[in-house]
């Protein structure tokens, strides 16, 4: 009888389980809803990524107090008001935010920021994993026409932001919120500095970060004059890919030049810095971000490393600075290996792993 009960729940359940076909003849063909023409569009999702100290966070700040007067876009297309809400998980609000915004002439009146959620155990961050809800909540309650999150990675919760299935899974029922509101997500990420990889895949974490993405900008130093900035686009799924522009930030403020040459994405990322990090230094970062969530099998960590572009012998440098244990799991056929941060740091953690070998006398292994 128990069994029986079973089966028919598991009938019912199977039975409404039904395919959904849209037949395009019953689709009313529409127009994208520009935001900022060529640029940002209503309903979408765009990332705006870029090395440090290149002003990404400013660039976002300066569109949200363009917005909030209704000034002109930096290439001088019209700018309707609106109101910007955001996330910030690096800058002071007080501070940092304000401060910004008075002097990028934005009115803070239309300018919120949504600082975290409040329950029955009192007050917390938002991650998009756990609280899409009160991020809508948030939209539907202040109406904002952009909203800006800043880093994005911060606030992907428990996501394995290098799993694309996971990274798929929390996107799209993000981007269902903003085509039900009508609002434009600018996500600022950060990139890897190794010029050997395609832009597709400088932005950390999985390529579905980016391939969600409709429209996607890159900021970076201009390639002839250290002094000046450039942003570009490097995705456009949505219309023709709109000229890059130039500024210089100073003094908290961003002076646009529309009418300079115009620059591609990729020139952007290829120009050396002194600032930039070694790939060792690069690989570290991932590793540790990767398993910073608890251990992972050495198989999907060495596949999550080649699609950052962290070859083997860069990610086996990177494991011995970090001190990553390997343990071995399971029996016989079903057995694996995985890796994990060791609760110790190494006394040699910045040492690089020639000067390991001079100090030993010893040769690195070749076994990861």
């Amino acid at each position: 009888m128990f069994t029986a009960d079973i089966n028919e729940r598991l009938t019912v359940m199977t039975e409404e389980r039904t395919p959904i076909i849209t037949l395009l003849s019953d689709v009313e063909p529409q127009e994208v809803s520009w935001l900022w023409p060529g640029r940002l569009a209503l309903g979408k999702y765009h990332v705006l990524m870029g090395l440090p100290d290149t002003g990404k966070t400013t660039i976002a700040l300066d569109l949200a107090a363009r917005l909030s007067v209704g000034r002109a876009w930096p290439d001088g297309a019209a700018c309707h008001q609106g109101r910007s809400l955001i996330l910030t998980a690096e800058d002071g609000i007080a501070d940092t935010i304000r401060p910004r915004i008075d002097k990028l002439g934005g009115d803070p009146s239309q300018i919120g920021v949504l600082e975290g959620v409040r329950d029955k155990n009192g007050r917390g961050p938002l991650n998009l994993e756990r609280d899409l809800d009160q991020l809508e909540k948030a939209i539907e309650q202040f109406k904002p026409v952009m909203v800006g999150i800043d880093p994005f990675s911060a606030y992907l919760g428990d996501t394995n932001s290098h799993r694309d299935s996971a990274v798929r899974g929390l996107l799209n029922p993000l981007k269902d919120v903003l085509e039900r509101h009508n609002v434009a997500l600018l996500a600022v990420a950060h990139t890897h500095k190794n010029a050997n990889q395609e832009l597709m895949h400088r932005m950390g974490g999985s390529i579905g970060l980016i391939a969600a993405a409709r429209m996607a900008m890159v900021v970076g130093k201009h390639p002839h004059d250290p002094d000046r900035r450039v942003l570009a686009m490097f995705k456009s799924n949505l219309s023709a890919r709109a000229r890059s522009l130039d500024y210089m930030v100073a003094d908290g403020a961003v002076t646009w030049d529309a009418n300079a040459p115009d620059i591609a994405p990729e020139e952007l990322m290829n120009t050396p810095s002194s600032e930039e990090k070694s790939v060792v230094d690069e690989a570290e970062e991932f590793l540790s971000e990767y398993l910073n969530r608890g251990p992972a099998k050495t198989t999907d960590v060495k596949r999550a490393a080649r699609a950052n572009g962290v070859t083997q012998m860069t990610l086996r440098r990177a494991k011995k600075r970090l001190n990553v244990q390997t343990r071995k799991v399971g029996f016989g056929l079903n057995s694996y290996t995985e890796w994990s941060l060791s609760s110790e740091t190494p006394k040699w953690l910045n040492v690089s792993g020639e000067q390991l070998c001079e100090n030993t006398g010893k040769k690195e292994s070749t076994e990861i």
